[in-house]
């Protein structure tokens, strides 16, 4: 059992040898009997040496020594050939062999020789036998024995083994990174573990793609008995598995017969490979001046990782993405390889892909630009034949009101005059009897409903009296008029003021006010209400559209759903606190349930989970609309802690998958209870788990219920400009010309709207003047700081050290800026930047220079630098080219002229927050008509056909056409008296 220990057997024959032991040797020797009892102990000795050697233990591992009475001290000393220690080792005395003795730290210890056994005067020889660590070597002198104590120095030579190394992956061979090549090149180091010295260096560089290195060590550094440490070192891409403790012993490998040479002992390392949990942000690829940057990603977006270069298993890892991050733990994301992230093309997304090369330095995390799916789009604009519409929407009127009715109290009825309202209650729509009542407002929800399916189509609400010759007598009362001769008059304000009371029941239930007509025919020969959609141009209808017609076509942007602002907190919050868990490994636990108990055995760590567990409750609480996703994970181990295992009943190491997993598992299970208890709905967590995960925290993730993640960042407002242009054809239905390839993103929402330019380029203009003034400096010649402070003096007049609304709008009106008092009050909001209700003299100032370069701006006294004019451009959300940008450098700045004209060559000022639809009372001018500003909304669905285009018409009303005045003459001579 102890390869490298030496056996020392010993014998002593102190007493008298017997009469037959005299006369065994007796032959031997005749004269001493110290010889004989010499002899015997030998004989003995000799015989147990046989013994041993019969079962097993070399013979070069057993030293012998034997002695008779008396004793004699010699000393012996070894001298090492390197700075290690020497193994222990045997010395012997020779010519015979008669003592033995033992090194131990480079000394030996006193032989044990007695007087008998060396002869006095005698001479010797002293010799270290053959042992398996050492070679044997003879002393280079005689010593005799004369009383002394003699010191003698033998030079040892060590014995070395070949050692052959094998190094391949720690990985299992059913995982893919078994067969992945190893990186190039790898630093391997061996050094004297007891000593730390280096003793031999290996690089391996090639050949590439191998998976499996092998190498023979220096033999002639390799002492047996010796332990050495192999490390890893100088590279970022393999690591020892046990990188501190790798060590390995030189073994004596003996000859597998006399005179061959042996075998080499092998050596097998496994390497595992450095890896890093890998994070994927799936991000919107467009930049911040496009329409599109504000869009968010989709959320449950399947991604995989695929190895490149790894043929027989390219995919090596699944994630889904949600609010745009999916994290792919360390067991498969290597140093030194390179992967690439692909996502496959789903209902809300195009297919993405992106490579990425991990290296030591990176800081793990991969951004993935998905273009939300998009459908092909059509634009029409059509002229809206409203006759038809009128028609259609006119016969279901009247088929309603065949079974339907508006019924109004009688004017010389009881109920009418002891009512609240007394006569008024003739024109009142809650009639006095409840039936009527109940039937009345049915009716008016019958004709709200069909005029809301006709949006475009006006209605007449038209009231009509029965043809009596005398008004009732309470009615003209209420008048105030004759009831026979002012007949008409009464019976008219009648039926005008019942038609106004249906009027206002339908607007009630919604329909616009713009949309219904009241008119009034008194002595018809019936008295009623009735309803008639009409046409609402002169001639009914558009009988076409002309060219030139203006469009535009704007985004809708979506409200945030609020999650980017949570998973902010959530994430600042978690970085500085987290919730720790006592190890399933760790010594003294008192049960396995331990290991998963947010109540840890510590007390500071205790109270610092419980603040962890308040905090995100805290957060969660100020966003009700999120769900929280607490996923638990665990640490890359090989085989599982005993008592866990032997808790689920589960194999160490054939089992370590499931236990790690049940293990996390718990621990996301734990803190969703512990969250539960301060108050989150158990509805709004989502437990998920991985184990072996590569990490052992459990992580806090807030998630949107919504398809799509959180709004990327950024000043966006409600709508965004897309496309703008002119019909370039005529006919009853135009369409809007778009760019080649025009799609549009789904599950958005889009306005089409045909509407005056003029309003969107003066819109537009002013934006770009307020851009220019604010990035020039304030113009050479303006009004001084002292100037200023002397102007705030003289209007200060109450002496109180700011400027009040009232004393700001003064000091306007005399600058020339006419101003209201509501005016005066949005610009003092809007410089008064302590909330103070006045203006200090700094903000007087500020505002007073603001004042001066737009003022500059206006007169072209103001200029911009170049440097200056790409601020400006990214302000208003442009990205100008290199060739666009080199006619910027010139002399004397530019002006304000020439930076309105760089901005139309850039592109249309497409910022958020000066895009708003147009005013829909506005016309559209042309040279034979003029029609009503017209929009249509319309959402993108993500569940239509992908070959198909989306179809999108906008009905274009006329509004008016241009009078035409006939000139008529005589035809006749100019001078006759007829002309």
């Amino acid at each position: 059992g102890s390869p490298f220990a030496t056996l020392r057997v010993h014998g002593v024959q102190a007493g008298e040898s017997s009469s037959a032991s005299l006369r065994h040797f007796h032959s031997r020797f005749p004269r001493e009997q110290m010889d004989v009892r010499c002899a015997l102990s030998q004989a003995r000795v000799l015989a147990c040496k046989d013994a041993l050697v019969a079962m097993g233990v070399a013979s070069g591992r057993i030293a012998v020594s034997w002695a008779v009475g008396g004793e004699d001290r010699l000393t012996l000393s070894a001298e090492a050939s390197r700075e290690s220690v020497l193994p222990e080792g045997a010395l012997s005395l020779l010519g015979p062999e008669c003592a033995l003795g033992t090194v131990r730290d480079g000394r030996s210890e006193p032989l044990d020789v007695y007087a008998g056994a060396l002869k006095y005067g005698g001479a010797y020889v002293v010799h270290v036998p053959d042992t398996l660590a050492i070679g044997g070597c003879r002393a280079s002198r005689l010593f005799r024995v004369d009383g002394d104590e003699h010191s003698i120095d033998l030079p040892l030579r060590r014995k070395t083994s070949p050692v052959h190394l094998v190094v391949r992956a720690a990985h299992p061979d059913g995982h893919w990174a078994a067969r992945l090549p190893f990186p190039t090149p790898i630093r391997l180091v061996v050094r004297h573990k007891a000593l730390g010295i280096a003793v031999e260096e290996l690089f391996h560089r090639g050949p590439p793609g191998s998976c499996e290195w092998r190498a023979t060590l220096r033999q002639d550094e390799l002492f047996v008995g010796e332990t050495y440490a192999l490390q890893v070192e100088g590279t970022d891409g393999v690591q020892s598995v046990e990188r501190e403790t790798h060590s390995f012993l030189v073994a004596p490998v003996p000859p597998p017969y006399p005179g061959a040479t042996p075998q080499p002992q092998e050596l097998l390392l496994h390497l595992q490979r450095a890896s890093r949990p890998l994070t994927v942000r799936l991000v919107n690829p467009f930049p911040t001046s496009h329409w599109a940057a504000c869009l968010p990603v989709p959320n449950g977006v399947p991604l995989a990782l695929v190895h490149e270069g790894n043929a027989a298993l390219r995919e090596v890892a699944r994630e889904v993405a949600f609010d745009g991050l999916a994290r792919l733990p360390a067991l498969d994301v290597f140093v030194g390889e390179t992967y690439t992230v692909k996502v496959p093309e789903t209902a809300l997304n195009d297919a993405a892909e992106q490579q990425t090369a991990i290296t030591s330095v990176a800081n793990g995390t991969v951004d993935v630009g998905v273009i939300r799916a998009a459908r092909r789009i059509e634009l029409y604009l059509t002229g809206d034949d409203q006759r038809s519409k009128a028609d259609a929407a006119r016969r279901e009127v009247l088929s309603f009101m065949e079974d339907n009715d508006v019924f109004f109290g009688g004017a010389a009825e009881r109920s009418v005059r002891e009512s609240t309202l007394g006569i008024a209650q003739s024109w009142n729509i809650n009639h006095t009897d409840a039936e009527k009542r109940t039937q009345n407002w049915k009716t008016i929800e019958g004709i709200a409903d069909i005029m809301n399916r006709y949006p475009d189509i006006p209605c007449e609400v038209l009231g009509t009296t029965t043809s009596a010759k005398a008004a009732p007598a309470p009615l003209a009362d209420y008048f105030g008029l004759d009831r026979t001769r002012d007949v008409r008059d009464i019976m008219y304000r009648l039926s005008r003021s019942r038609a106004e009371a249906c009027q206002a029941a339908l607007i009630e239930r919604g329909v616009p006010a713009e949309r219904l007509q009241v008119r009034a025919e008194p002595l018809t020969g019936e008295t009623k209400v009735d309803f008639v959609p009409k046409a609402n141009s002169p001639s009914g209808a558009v009988a076409g559209l002309p060219e030139g017609l203006p469009f535009r076509l704007l985004h809708v942007r979506s409200a945030d759903s609020g999650v980017g602002e949570a998973l902010r907190q959530i994430g600042a919050f978690t970085a500085e606190n987290e919730v720790i868990f006592n190890g399933a490994g760790e010594d003294g636990l008192p049960r396995a349930e331990q290991a998963w108990d947010v109540a840890h055995l510590d007390a500071h760590t205790r109270a610092s989970n419980k603040r962890t567990l308040a905090g995100v409750a805290k957060i969660m609480s100020d966003f009700p609309s999120m769900c929280l996703e607490v996923h638990g994970e665990t640490g890359a181990a090989s085989i599982a802690p005993t008592a866990l295992a032997a808790h689920f009943g589960l194999d160490r190491t054939a089992g370590v998958q499931e236990c790690m997993d049940r293990l996390a598992e718990h621990r996301a299970r734990a803190c969703a209870e512990a969250l539960v208890g301060l108050g989150l709905s158990a509805e709004r967590l989502i437990i998920t788990f991985r184990g072996r995960g590569g990490s052992t925290e459990v992580r806090f993730t807030p998630r949107s219920i919504s398809p799509y993640g959180p709004t990327p960042a950024g000043d966006w407002g409600e709508y965004a400009l897309v496309y703008q242009g002119r019909t370039q054809t005529a006919g009853e239905r135009v369409l809007c010309p778009l760019p080649e390839g025009s799609a549009l993103f789904v599950d958005e929402s889009y306005v089409l709207e045909m509407a005056n330019p003029l309003e969107f380029a003066q819109a537009a203009e002013a934006e770009v003047r307020q851009v220019f003034a604010r990035h020039t400096e304030a113009p050479a010649g303006g009004p001084s700081e002292e100037t200023l402070r002397n102007a705030f003096i003289r209007s200060d007049r109450d002496r109180s050290g700011t400027l009040s609304k009232r004393e700001l709008r003064a000091t306007l009106e005399a600058t020339g800026l006419a101003v209201s008092s509501d005016q005066a009050a949005q610009i003092l909001k809007a410089y008064d930047a302590d909330g103070s209700g006045a203006l200090s003299l700094l903000e007087f100032i500020k505002l007073a220079t603001d004042v001066s370069r737009l003022m500059a701006t206006e007169t072209g006294r103001s200029v911009m630098s170049a440097r200056q004019m790409r601020e400006a451009f990214r302000a208003l959300g442009l990205n100008p080219t290199h060739a666009q940008t080199a006619t910027w450098e010139g002399d004397g700045g530019i002006t304000f002229r020439e930076f309105s004209k760089f901005v139309a060559d850039a592109g249309s000022v497409a910022a958020y927050h000066s895009t708003q639809p147009a005013d829909p009372s506005g016309k559209v001018r042309t040279m034979g008509a003029a029609y009503w500003n017209a929009q249509t909304r319309f959402t993108v669905s993500s569940q239509s056909d992908r070959e198909t285009p989306v179809v999108v018409e906008l009905p274009v009303v006329l509004a008016q056409t241009n009078a035409v005045m006939l000139h008529c003459r005589q035809r006749s001579e100019p001078h006759h008296w007829t002309a």
